[in-house]
């Protein structure tokens, strides 16, 4: 796996960094973290933020408004 440097790869006025930024420090994704479990229990497979951040950023370019 390749070392992602965050600061230095994503740009302080660009979406990606205003996504993250929003995801990660200021929606509250307890919801979330509680309904996704391995099974019964357990550490979720992937962070409910990441599965946000990528449904959001990587969706069709035709929601885009010009």
């Amino acid at each position: 796996m390749i070392s992602v440097d965050f600061q230095r790869q994503v740009l302080p006025v660009s979406f990606e960094f205003a996504l993250c930024h929003l995801v990660d420090k200021e929606l509250d994704l307890s919801a979330l973290r509680s309904r996704f479990r391995n099974d019964s229990g357990g550490a979720p497979a992937f962070d409910p933020a990441v599965l946000l951040n990528r449904a959001i950023r990587d969706r069709p370019q035709y929601y885009h408004a010009n």
